[in-house]
């Protein structure tokens, strides 16, 4: 699991952030992938439109373990953790939603 440490919040703790696709598992790609068709999202349009429907979900399981949009054009999607002094009990609860 590849986590990059960036700048503490405003009360010091420390931040990661890892990418959304670490969040993500085949059965995200398949919802993805029938998400993208329902709305008849097709050719050209249906890769960009499957990758947003991912990034939600992989949100929508970040959330539950605290994780947050990373809004920063130098890490695009990304997905931060906050106050993070344990490492690997964030990975391992990363790992738990996969």
């Amino acid at each position: 699991m590849d986590l990059t440490r960036i700048d503490n919040d405003h009360d010091g703790g420390p931040r990661y952030v890892v990418h959304f696709l670490s969040v993500c598992n085949n059965k995200d790609d398949e919802e993805a992938s029938r998400l993208a068709a329902s709305y008849g999202l097709t050719g050209s349009y249906k890769a960009g439109s499957k990758i947003n429907f991912l990034y939600e979900i992989a949100l929508k399981k970040a959330k539950e373990i605290g994780g947050r949009k990373y809004n920063n054009t130098s890490y695009g999607g990304g997905i931060v953790f906050r106050s993070v002094y344990n490492t690997e009990d964030l990975i391992k609860k990363i790992k738990s939603i996969l």
